[in-house]
């Protein structure tokens, strides 16, 4: 959907900046679905960056492009650790998720 009227379960933006924390307990796989969201601070679609926790403070991981197309997509693998999740790259972007799924590697 497009013009502002649908919401996501997860939104974050690159302004805030707004993030997550998460923690995984052995390695896995996560596909996500996401929709078009537009507001006058921005667009979905942007990078999602993950950071991994070293034990004192986090560092790069990954940054992977997201999708708003409505359909489930691979979004990253992530080995067993705690991760934050923010919107990277282009500015008045939102990373903005509906739904993951979560496959278990190891």
């Amino acid at each position: 959907m497009s013009g502002g009227n649908y919401f996501g379960a997860m939104l974050v933006h690159d302004y805030d900046p707004s993030y997550f924390i998460m923690e995984v307990y052995r390695q896995v796989k996560l596909y996500a679905y996401g929709h078009e969201y537009r507001d006058s601070g921005g667009y979905s679609g942007g990078d999602a960056s993950f950071e991994k926790w070293n034990g004192k403070q986090y560092e790069e991981y990954k940054t992977v492009p997201t999708k708003c197309t409505g359909e489930r997509y691979e979004l990253v693998t992530l080995e067993k650790g705690r991760y934050k999740v923010q919107s990277k790259g282009t500015p008045n972007t939102y990373v903005n998720f509906d739904e993951w799924e979560i496959e278990r590697i190891q």
